[in-house]
């Protein structure tokens, strides 16, 4: 097996990170000027990752991952987005924090700031939560300020579902 391939597995089995994982909070609508909440799902893919064992046990490592992301946003629109973070796991339970940048059709960008946990919720599977801080945005998302939950599961072929909810302020 790869280094790549080993890191993967590890990643996956352990119960990753989710990222994000991380950071479903992307709103793709129509934005208007104000507060307002903001819903969707998303699904992600671990395309790197890498795994440093600790020494202590097998099973606790650190290490770096980077994935894709698909966003659905409640009204229908869609965006893609790449996520880079770093995570720490010991026997499935886990901590994960990264960044999460989102782009849509019209060329508007959002750069999110998440961390989270993750811990074992079946043979496969891993139970992810966490936090996001919207940090950045172009376009329609100029100026965009506020903060999200997410929470899912990690899927041990790498793969995420992850559902977020953010209450955000655009500038007028």
């Amino acid at each position: 097996m790869t280094t790549h391939a080993a890191a993967l597995k590890k990643l996956a089995t352990w119960g990753g990170l989710a990222l994000v994982t991380l950071a479903l909070w992307l709103p793709l609508g129509f934005v208007q000027a104000g507060e307002m909440v903001l819903k969707g799902k998303e699904i992600g893919n671990t395309t790197e990752a890498t795994w440093i064992q600790i020494g202590d046990d097998e099973s606790h490592g650190i290490g770096t991952y980077q994935m894709t992301w698909l966003i659905f946003l409640e009204d229908g629109q869609v965006g893609t987005a790449t996520d880079k973070g770093t995570f720490e796991s010991n026997k499935g339970v886990g901590t994960h924090q990264g960044y999460f940048v989102a782009t849509y059709a019209d060329g508007s960008t959002q750069m999110l700031k998440y961390q989270g946990t993750s811990k074992p919720a079946g043979e496969k599977t891993s139970a992810v939560q966490g936090k996001s801080t919207y940090i950045s945005g172009t376009g329609r998302f100029d100026g965009m300020k506020g903060e999200g939950t997410y929470t899912g599961t990690q899927y041990s072929n790498g793969m995420y579902v992850l559902e977020w909810e953010a209450k955000v302020t655009v500038p007028d």
